[in-house]
C-alpha cells in the first residue's frame, strides 16, 4: 500500500524509514480537548484567574506522544496534522501546523460560499490560542532550541498566538456523501 493511499498516516509518519516529511497527526476527538481548553482560558481572563495549563492533560500528552498509538512526540516532528470534524461529523477541515513556520495552514474540504466557514475559522482561532501554552508547559521549545534561532520564533512571546492561513488553492473537496476523514487526509497527501 502506498504511503499517500494509507488511510493510517499516524503509523507511516512514524514507521516509514524511506519518509523524508517527520509528521505525525491527532484524533477527531482533540477538537473537543481544544475547545475545552479555550473556553477555560476565557473564563480565567475574563474572572481574572490564573490559567493553569498541566502537563498531564489530554493536550500536553498529545504533544508528548503519549495520548494515542503509534503517536510521535511533536518535538521530533516538523508537521502535526490535526483532522477537525465541524458540525456533526459531515464537514472535515486538516489543520497542519508548520513547526519551523510557526504556522498552521487550514485546509476546508468544504469552503463557504464567498469566503472563510466562520465556524471553522473560530475552531482554528482557538487553535492558535491554545497550543503556545501547552506547548510551553511541556518545555517543547527546550526540546528544539534551535527553533529559537529562527525568524518566526526569535523576539516573540512564546504564548503569542500561532498565526494562520487558509489554503485555498488545489485542496481536495470532501463529497457530500462522505464522512470519512481519511479519505480526505489521503487526497490531501498526495498532492
Amino acid at each position: 500500500m502506498s504511503f499517500y493511499r494509507s488511510r493510517y498516516p499516524r503509523k507511516k509518519g512514524k514507521y516509514e524509514v524511506n519518509s523524508n516529511v517527520r509528521f505525525t497527526t491527532t484524533d477527531c476527538v482533540f477538537k473537543t480537548k481544544i475547545t475545552t481548553s479555550f473556553f477555560q482560558l476565557c473564563d480565567a481572563r475574563e474572572n481574572k484567574k490564573n490559567y493553569k495549563v498541566k502537563d498531564s492533560d489530554d493536550i500536553a500528552r498529545y504533544i508528548c506522544g503519549h495520548r494515542l498509538l503509534a503517536s510521535t512526540s511533536w518535538d521530533k516532528v516538523d508537521y502535526i496534522l490535526f483532522p477537525l470534524n465541524i458540525k456533526e461529523g459531515c464537514h472535515w477541515i486538516l489543520v497542519v501546523f508548520d513547526i519551523v513556520q510557526r504556522s498552521l495552514e487550514v485546509y476546508d474540504s468544504f469552503p463557504a460560499r464567498g469566503g472563510v466557514n466562520f465556524e471553522v475559522k473560530n475552531i482554528v482561532e482557538m487553535l492558535s490560542i491554545v497550543l503556545p501554552y501547552y506547548l510551553s508547559v511541556v518545555k517543547f521549545y527546550d526540546k528544539r532550541p534551535e527553533l529559537k534561532a529562527t525568524p518566526k520564533y526569535s523576539g516573540i512571546d512564546e504564548f503569542e498566538k500561532i498565526e494562520f492561513h487558509f489554503i485555498t488553492k488545489g485542496v481536495p473537496r470532501q463529497q457530500d456523501d462522505s464522512l470519512d476523514c481519511g479519505v480526505f487526509v489521503a487526497t490531501f497527501m498526495s498532492l
